[in-house]
């Protein structure tokens, strides 16, 4: 959808997962109608067919990626952004202003209106995951990817909704492909891991752990879940080690509390 955008442009790392834009979506009130009604029939092209006008932000935004099928990306933008005038949340009228502003070459609009879109979908997606809605959640991150194929973030999500439903090689797949993604963010080797201790493969959730730490040298999950080997090893001592790790980063573990005063029991 990018035009060619350069993923660098169009996506952080670091993306804030709790975007402002989940709580200020605007949606204007029916009697800007003929408003609305105005910047459409400005936007149209003397040549276009004048068919009954779409005036909600589904029809504006079909209309605008009909408008681009036709090499039309000025009025394309005009459909994307009275959209936007409706529903200033509609991750598909900001995709459509990527793709449009990338084939007028302004790489820079194009990216901000790519990563504008990509963080709402994302946001979607969590606030329906907090819903509990998983089928709404997971066809907001698989937007994503179409947007952004390589968002971490949204593969992580996808992930941890193939582990709810017991699909633990699904589970995998996507993790690997997070981890791909962005080696550098250590919550993928953890999520990654824990998958591998359910498949009952210690080496590989070993060596997923260890990569975490790499990436983060104090990311609490990772030194748990080196200690949960452990434990699990008979390893007490070492176990412990990791545990006292958890709890020098986050002193409030409950999980890390229970688990030392378990492992010290077996010294």
């Amino acid at each position: 959808m990018s035009g060619g955008i350069p993923v660098a442009l169009a996506f952080s790392p670091n993306l804030n997962t709790h975007s402002p834009l989940r709580q200020h979506r605007i949606v204007y009130p029916k009697f800007r109608a003929l408003v609305l009604i105005g910047f459409v029939l400005l936007a149209c092209s003397p040549s276009e067919r004048r068919d009954p006008l779409p005036l909600d932000p589904a029809g504006l935004v079909k209309q605008g990626n009909l408008r681009l099928s036709s090499g039309d990306a000025s009025h394309a933008i005009a459909s994307f952004r009275t959209a936007l005038l409706q529903d200033s949340l509609n991750a598909d009228a900001m995709a459509g202003l990527s793709t449009a502003y990338g084939l007028q070459e302004k790489v820079q609009l194009a990216a901000v209106y790519l990563r504008r879109a990509s963080a709402t979908a994302y946001d979607i997606g969590v606030a329906a995951l907090d819903e509990g809605d998983n089928e709404r959640a997971g066809a907001a991150f698989n937007h994503v990817l179409d947007l952004v194929p390589r968002h971490p973030l949204a593969l992580i999500r996808l992930g941890e909704i193939a582990d709810r439903r017991g699909d633990q090689g699904r589970a995998i797949e996507l993790f690997e492909r997070a981890v791909e993604a962005n080696p550098g963010y250590a919550e993928s080797f953890v999520r990654l891991g824990h998958q591998h201790v359910l498949q009952r493969n210690a080496e590989k959730a070993r060596t997923a752990f260890e990569r975490a730490i790499e990436a983060n040298i104090n990311s609490p999950g990772a030194y748990m879940g080196l200690g949960d080997l452990l434990s699990n090893e008979g390893r007490w001592a070492a176990a412990v080690e990791q545990y006292d790790k958890v709890l020098l980063i986050n002193p409030q573990s409950q999980a890390a509390k229970t688990a030392l005063k378990r492992a010290r029991e077996q010294l």
